[in-house]
């Protein structure tokens, strides 16, 4: 279980009065139910986009290149990296989600996919794009740009823009290469033409949708916390 302290502090922006009214917190915190829900949407978002974006070709890309890219252990991963599981390998979605702003006729369709033993995939994936653009807005009031990173000044974008992150570990064979470094910048050369691939992709078809590149400088710094908190 998520420590809930941990989980509402990376959501900066959660309207607890919202929350509230929606049996989603408790006083000044946010409950249970909140995350239960909030990791239920997670998934079936993350799912809409590696099918809509059909990110598994990618994942095969990168293991038929003809070079390594060892994943992230998962004590090194950070919030977001936890808790993407249907991304890929490398994939994860860096966007916050502020699931108090669905209607309760939304969250309750959404606790009875939490508890049922099917599920209607397609009236999922339409109940996705209705909803979403509005819960991953950090401020749904403005039109302003949102840090999606550790680093001051890296990956600042507009507000609304669905922020997919891609990371591996590109330290983890340091020590036991003799071209280390030429395997370093090989790598790093690949993933760039790569992902400007499906970045001008998706800027042609007009998609609100941006992923970068992230790294232990500018992921999130309290992965270990985390998983001190977190039982299988």
């Amino acid at each position: 279980m998520l420590n809930l302290e941990i989980f509402q502090n990376n959501n900066e922006n959660i309207s607890l009065n919202q929350a509230q009214e929606k049996g989603l917190a408790d006083g000044k915190s946010i409950n249970e139910n909140y995350v239960k829900i909030y990791l239920a949407y997670k998934n079936l978002l993350e799912y809409y986009l590696f099918t809509r974006l059909n990110l598994n070709k990618y994942d095969n890309a990168l293991n038929s290149c003809g070079l390594t890219f060892p994943s992230v252990e998962k004590s090194c991963m950070d919030f977001y990296q936890i808790f993407s599981k249907h991304l890929g390998n490398y994939f994860f979605l860096r966007n916050n989600l502020y699931i108090e702003r669905l209607s309760k006729e939304d969250l309750l369709y959404i606790s009875n996919l939490i508890t049922s033993d099917s599920m209607d995939m397609e009236e999922a994936m339409r109940f996705i794009e209705r909803t979403y653009k509005e819960i991953i807005r950090e401020n749904p009031q403005e039109l302003f740009c949102y840090q999606f990173s550790a680093l001051s000044g890296e990956y600042v974008l507009r507000d609304g823009t669905i922020v997919i992150g891609f990371r591996y570990d590109h330290f983890k064979d340091a020590n036991s290469s003799d071209n280390w470094e030429s395997l370093y910048l090989s790598r790093k050369k690949f993933v760039f033409s790569l992902l400007a691939e499906i970045n001008e992709s998706l800027q042609a078809s007009g998609e609100s949708i941006v992923i970068n590149e992230y790294d232990d400088n500018n992921s999130i710094k309290f992965s270990s916390y985390i998983n001190s908190n977190i039982r299988e």
